[in-house]
């Protein structure tokens, strides 16, 4: 084993073990969490990561490529929690905006990774700067979601606030803290110095102006008509203002809505065209795979689509693709089943199958998202702890399919349930589907 994967291993298993993030992780699948805890996730992880970096700092013979990758693992952590927070957020606002991606700081991680082989400075040193600028990048992937996403919004003609807040810290954050609304924040209030825990995100609530260090409200602030929160009534356009910023300023910014639909999804119906544009699935295949996928949003989202010529008995699968320590749910569609065949050809094939219970093209397609609800929210310690416990797994009474495996069991009772066919499946599948989606029937 690598030393990169050493590592990776040691920071998997305190990450997943850590109460906080899976707090956070809970929230997201539950769809009741916010930007304070994306923000929290990255804090938590960032002193988890600046522990383990620091802690073996001199074990590690290159220091700058091994920090570096573990870094671009944290990007993409922090830029998926917090992409699936602000989904949320905006679905419950009625908002058709998609998360954007701030660029990796490549140079800035680049300086932090060289000032690790220092000679000239103490081991003392070389391991405080270890601990501090891995808490501190990585806090401040956050941070730099908030200030893209705000400005984008801002662009598009919402109204944001900036909010910093900084109890018990130091008076430089002090002066910076509280809540402006975006385009008249101080100059400083995304920077951190070391060991800042200050949490910065963005809002639409009352207050703005300066907070004390230990988190009262100091005489400056600016509070805004009826600041009092029960008081307050937030201010309204008609729906007529609303469909002309709409038009003027979204409409123009990709992944706004599903054509007429009004529910965010991460996999758009264009998505699907585009995938399978280079490939033999038409047009009609790729509607009607979405139009499940619609049906079943609230479910699951898939992060993204692909087209991959895979065996041809194969429909299509779902691939949870790592993205830091989580993991991206891909769904793959296969050409070399679904090339050159119209949604009737499908379904007649599919229905002729005596290996599977799935029916239809939309019941393949319900296989999979069942695939998906598996792995959803589950970093690799606890996606290979579920591959140890359901890989071997058989469960008689469904199909051959279902037989393979506790993963295979678990999407294929998820088609009999929607279907309505409860009574066919086993009491073993039942508690699996219990156990790994907390679906109790």
């Amino acid at each position: 084993m690598t030393e990169y994967k050493q590592l990776r291993a040691a920071l998997d298993k305190k990450l997943a073990a850590d109460p906080s993030l899976r707090a956070v992780v809970k929230r997201i699948k539950n769809g009741t969490a916010t930007l304070t805890d994306s923000a929290e996730y990255a804090r938590v992880l960032s002193h988890i990561l600046g522990r383990e970096v620091s802690a073996n700092i001199f074990d590690l013979d290159d220091r700058e490529g091994i920090v570096t990758q573990l870094l671009r693992d944290c990007y993409g952590d922090v830029n998926s929690i917090y992409a699936k927070t602000q989904t949320l957020l905006d679905e419950q606002a009625g908002i058709h905006i998609r998360p954007q991606q701030p660029d990796f700081p490549a140079e800035r991680v680049d300086q932090f990774t060289h000032s690790l082989i220092d000679p000239t400075v103490a081991e003392s040193v070389i391991k405080r700067r270890a601990r501090a600028g891995c808490e501190t990048i990585t806090k401040s992937y956050h941070d730099d979601c908030i200030k893209e996403n705000a400005q984008f919004r801002h662009d598009a003609g919402l109204k944001c606030y900036i909010v910093r807040i900084g109890t018990k810290c130091c008076e430089w954050c002090s002066d910076v803290a509280g809540k402006y609304e975006f385009g008249d924040q101080p100059d400083g209030i995304f920077r951190r110095h070391d060991n800042c825990d200050c949490t910065i995100i963005y809002d639409g609530q009352v207050l703005r102006g300066k907070q004390n260090a230990n988190g009262s409200r100091s005489k400056t602030w600016e509070e805004l008509p009826n600041a009092n929160a029960a008081d307050y009534t937030a201010p309204t356009i008609s729906e007529a203002e609303g469909r002309g910023i709409e038009q003027r300023n979204l409409a123009q910014i990709r992944g706004l809505t599903n054509g007429e639909k009004r529910d965010i999804m991460n996999i758009r119906l264009d998505d699907i065209k585009a995938a399978v544009t280079e490939s033999p699935i038409t047009e009609e295949v790729a509607e009607a795979i979405f139009n499940v996928l619609d049906e079943y949003k609230d479910q699951f989202k898939f992060d993204s689509v692909r087209v991959l010529s895979l065996d041809s008995k194969i429909v299509m699968q779902t691939d949870p693709v790592q993205n830091g320590t989580f993991y991206d749910i891909v769904l793959n569609l296969n050409s070399s089943f679904l090339g050159g065949k119209s949604v009737e050809q499908l379904d007649n094939e599919i229905e002729d199958s005596d290996v599977s219970v799935i029916q239809s093209l939309r019941e393949a397609v319900i296989h999979e998202i069942y695939h998906a609800r598996t792995f959803y929210g589950k970093n690799k310690g606890e996606i290979d702890a579920q591959h140890e416990e359901l890989e071997g797994l058989q469960i008689l009474g469904i199909s051959p399919t279902a037989m393979k495996n506790g993963f295979e069991c678990i999407a294929e009772s998820g088609v009999l349930l929607e279907r309505g066919e409860v009574n066919k499946i086993p009491d073993e599948a039942k508690e699996l589907l219990r156990s790994y989606l907390g679906v109790s029937i």
